[in-house]
Formats: structure tokens, C-alpha cells, sequence
């Protein structure tokens, strides 16, 4: 069983992109009018990496109350104050989803994503790396940068659909790699953790677990 965050990704998050890629001027059948494919285009940029960094918080809280929980042996006041404690101050709360943000709001649970996804071969070494150009586009679209869309251009990025559907499927990847490293991670300090999903609580064995 998946985290709560994983899940919310796959059957909420990335439909609403998949739905925006579908009438993209660009996209075969599609009925909008080709002069708006350049701002479609930044329109997927901004909806691709805002639901990235959704998933990045979401899978921060799975984990921070995961271990309040476990920390308190479900006792609720001292879990939040715990769970607030390790959530409070986020980096990503500032600021956007790029490799430096991630690895540092990761770290303070003692999760070290540059090393483990390093080694995961849905990520690999050069995980951070490559997030940077999809951050270079939004910051691009963002901030009103040309210059930044200029830069990816001359990088081999052509800003277009097929380059952000080739985004798309690298965060669906590179999410599934952090859903893993996480877990594992925590079956290394915890040996089992209980993934809360709705009302219910769900156990999960985690690689590595007794």
C-alpha cells in the first residue's frame, strides 16, 4: 500500500494535469485554438509543478504524522505538538519545489533524499539535476523571465507539450522513487509503520521491516 500522498497524487493530481495536456492545441484532436498553445503550454508548467510541490508537502505530512504517532503511541496532544514541531518553517512553505528546498525539508525528518534517491533507479544520481530545468520553466513563466524560457531553449528545451509531457513522466517516476525511499527509511527507524488513509488506518510492512 501506497502513502496517503502517493494516492491523492495518482487519482486526483495528476488527472488535472492529464485533463489540461488532453485539450492542449497541441494535442492530436484537440479543438482549441492554436494561437493559445504558448500560453497552454506555461499553463501546464505552473499546474505540473504546482502539484509536484502539493506532493512534496503531502508526503511531509504522511511522514511527520507517521512519526508523532509512533513517537506518542497515538497519545493526541503531545503527537501535534509533535507533528507541528517537525512541520512548522518548511522551506517549501516560502518557497518552490527545486532540489535544494526538497533535500533540506526532508532532512529535518531525518530523510536524506540526495543520497537515496541516488541509488533508486526510478531517480538515480542525477535526480536533483534534472528538476532543475522543469523549475528554470516555471520560475521562467512565473516571474515573466524570457530570458529563463531563452536559457532552457538553448539547453535543447523547447518549451512545448511534448517536452512538459516528457516532465510529466519523469515526476511520475521521480514520485514513486520518493514514495519508496521514504518507506524505506522509515522501516529503518520504526521497523513498520501506519500509513493513515480517510477514517481508517492502514498497516504497512515496509522494506526491511520484521
Amino acid at each position: 500500500m501506497t502513502s496517503p500522498a502517493l494516492t491523492t497524487l495518482q487519482s486526483s493530481r495528476i488527472l488535472r494535469l492529464d485533463r489540461l495536456i488532453a485539450l492542449h492545441p497541441d494535442a492530436a484532436g484537440s479543438a482549441t485554438d492554436p494561437a493559445v498553445a504558448e500560453e497552454w503550454t506555461h499553463a501546464l508548467v505552473l499546474r505540473l509543478t504546482s502539484e509536484f510541490q502539493g506532493f512534496c508537502r503531502d508526503l511531509l505530512n504522511d511522514l511527520a504524522r507517521t512519526i508523532a504517532r509512533l513517537l506518542t503511541d497515538g497519545t493526541k496532544t503531545p503527537g501535534l505538538l509533535i507533528f507541528e514541531g517537525l512541520t512548522r518553517g518548511r522551506a517549501m512553505e516560502q518557497l518552490s519545489a527545486n532540489g535544494e528546498t526538497i533535500r533540506a525539508d526532508f532532512n529535518r525528518l531525518s530523510v536524506d533524499l540526495l543520497s537515496l534517491l541516488a541509488t533508486h533507479p526510478r531517480a538515480g544520481p542525477q535526480w536533483a539535476g534534472e528538476l532543475r530545468p522543469l523549475h528554470l520553466a516555471r520560475n521562467g513563466v512565473v516571474h515573466d523571465d524570457p530570458g529563463k524560457i531563452e536559457k532552457l531553449k538553448k539547453e535543447g528545451r523547447e518549451l512545448s507539450l511534448e517536452t512538459v509531457i516528457q516532465w510529466r513522466n519523469w515526476v511520475d517516476g521521480l514520485v514513486g522513487a520518493m514514495d519508496d525511499v521514504t518507506s524505506s527509511r522509515m522501516s529503518e527507524l520504526f521497523g513498520m509503520i501506519r500509513w493513515r488513509e480517510g477514517n481508517h488506518v492502514a498497516d504497512r510492512t515496509v522494506h526491511g521491516a520484521p
